[in-house]
């Protein structure tokens, strides 16, 4: 499993807990959450909205917006500056 996909699940599993939500295109969106920091901004100004938009169903929107906001944050610079080192070979 990838660093992504790892920090994928962790925060699927965070905002979901015991529910059943996840599947691949709530995955994807999440990853995309991590690594486009434009999506993120609009994520965070609509969770809601912008994961329907999205194309996620209602349940799977409504877990967004109890989203760790915080931990979104530091999951994407974190992901960023390992991804920045790996490319700038470092």
């Amino acid at each position: 499993m990838s660093l992504l996909e790892r920090k994928v699940l962790t925060l699927a599993l965070s905002i979901v807990a015991s529910e059943r939500l996840t599947d691949p295109a709530f995955e994807a969106y999440l990853a995309k959450l991590l690594v486009e920091p434009d999506a993120r901004e609009r994520f965070l100004a609509d969770p809601r909205g912008e994961a329907l938009r999205a194309g996620l169903r209602s349940e799977q929107a409504d877990a967004l917006e109890r989203i760790d906001r915080q931990g979104l944050a530091m999951a994407a610079r974190s992901f960023a500056n390992k991804r920045g080192k790996r490319i700038g070979g470092h």
